[in-house]
C-alpha cells in the first residue's frame, strides 16, 4: 500500500506548534491547582496526596515537553533520519518523558485502587497511611525501572512533529510496547476493576438514599453522591481517552511500516492532544470549584478553634470523596 499524502516539514512544524500550545495550557490550568492541592492541608495527607502527586507528575511532563521550545527540532529531526547520535539535551529529556509518563499511570492506578479501599472495603485513612511507604516504593521504583532500562539500553531520539524526545528508534515500537504500553494497558485494566466496583457501590447508595429523599427530602445529598459516580467515571475515561489514542496511533504507525496502512495528519493531530493535552485533561477531572474556595479560605480568613472542629468533621479524598457511611 502506498501513501497518497506526503507530511511535510511545514506539517510537521505545525504539527509541533500545536502540541506546545496544548502544553502550554495545560501548565496554566494545573499550575493553581497545584497551589490549591498545596495549600488546603488535607490534599497535603495520604491518601489524598497521591491525586497531588499526580498533578505534579503531569505538570512535570508538560514542562518537560515545553523545556524542548529551546531546541531547534527541524535539524534534529534532520539528523535523526540520517542516524547521527542523539544529542546530551535529548536523551536527559527522554529519561524525564518516560519517566513522568510512567509515573501517572502507576499513580492513576494507586488512585484507582485506593478508591475501592476507601468507598467499597471502607478503610480508614489512619489504616491506609500505615502502607503509605508501599505505594510510593510501588509508583516510584516503578517508574524508575521503566524509564531508565530503555534510556540504558538504547538513548531517546526526537519525535517528529513533537517538541520532547522519547523511546529509542531502534526497535522502538517493541520498547513501546514493553515500557510503556503494556504497563498501561494492565493498569487500565485493573483501574477499571476497581473503579467499576467504585462506581456500583456509589449507584447502589444512590438508588438507596433517593428512597430514603424521597420520604426525608435529602436531596441534597443524592446531589452529591451523583456527583461523586460523574467524578469516578471522569476518572476512568479521561485515561481510557489517553490510552486508546495512543494505542490507535502507534497500531497506525506499526500498519504503515508494513505497508498496510497510513498515519494521517489528522490521526498525528489526535495523537498530539492525547500526549500534550493530557495537562487540560488532567485538569478537568481532578478539580473542582470547591477546591479553589477552601485554599481562598485558608489563606484569607482568620482561623479559629471552631473553623479547625468544622474542618475536621468534613472528609476529603481525591476526588473530594469520604468513606461512606456504614
Amino acid at each position: 500500500m502506498t501513501c497518497n499524502s506526503t507530511i511535510t516539514l511545514e506539517n510537521l512544524e505545525n504539527l509541533q506548534h500545536f502540541g506546545e500550545y496544548l502544553s502550554f495550557s495545560g501548565v496554566l490550568l494545573l499550575v493553581p491547582l497545584l497551589i490549591v492541592k498545596l495549600i488546603v492541608p488535607k490534599f497535603r495527607l495520604f491518601p489524598s496526596r497521591l491525586s497531588t502527586l499526580f498533578v505534579i507528575a503531569n505538570l512535570s511532563l508538560n514542562l518537560t515537553i515545553l523545556a524542548g521550545l529551546s531546541q531547534d527540532w527541524a535539524q534534529l529531526w534532520i539528523d535523526k533520519l540520517n542516524h547521527s547520535p542523539s544529542t546530551l539535551f535529548c536523551r536527559i529529556q527522554g529519561f524525564l518523558f518516560q519517566f513522568f509518563a510512567s509515573a501517572e499511570v502507576l499513580l492513576w492506578l494507586e488512585i484507582a485502587v485506593v478508591m475501592w479501599f476507601v468507598l467499597v472495603k471502607k478503610k480508614s485513612f489512619v489504616e491506609l497511611a500505615e502502607h503509605e511507604v508501599k505505594f510510593h516504593a510501588v509508583w516510584i521504583i516503578g517508574a524508575m525501572l521503566m524509564a531508565g532500562i530503555p534510556s540504558f539500553l538504547h538513548p531517546a531520539v526526537p519525535q517528529l512533529g513533537a517538541s520532547y524526545c522519547w523511546l529509542t528508534e531502534k526497535d522502538s515500537f517493541a520498547y513501546q510496547i514493553c515500557f510503556l504500553h503494556a504497563e498501561m494497558f494492565l493498569a487500565l485494566a485493573a483501574g477499571a476493576v476497581f473503579v467499576f466496583k467504585v462506581l456500583r457501590k456509589l449507584s447502589n447508595k444512590v438508588s438507596h438514599d433517593s428512597r430514603l429523599s424521597s420520604a426525608g427530602g435529602e436531596n441534597d445529598f443524592v446531589a452529591v453522591i451523583w456527583s461523586y459516580v460523574l467524578r469516578h467515571a471522569m476518572f476512568l475515561l479521561g485515561f481510557s481517552f489517553i490510552f486508546v489514542i495512543i494505542v490507535v496511533f502507534v497500531s497506525n504507525q506499526i500498519l504503515e511500516i508494513h505497508g498496510i496502512w497510513c498515519v494521517s495528519l489528522p490521526m498525528a493531530y489526535i495523537h498530539s492532544v492525547a500526549v500534550s493535552g493530557s495537562g487540560i485533561v488532567t485538569f478537568f477531572v481532578l478539580s473542582r470549584v470547591e477546591y479553589f474556595r477552601r485554599a481562598k479560605d485558608e489563606c484569607c480568613r482568620n482561623r479559629n478553634v471552631e473553623d479547625e472542629d468544622e474542618d475536621d468533621e468534613k472528609s476529603d479524598y481525591l476526588l473530594h470523596v469520604g468513606p461512606e457511611e456504614e
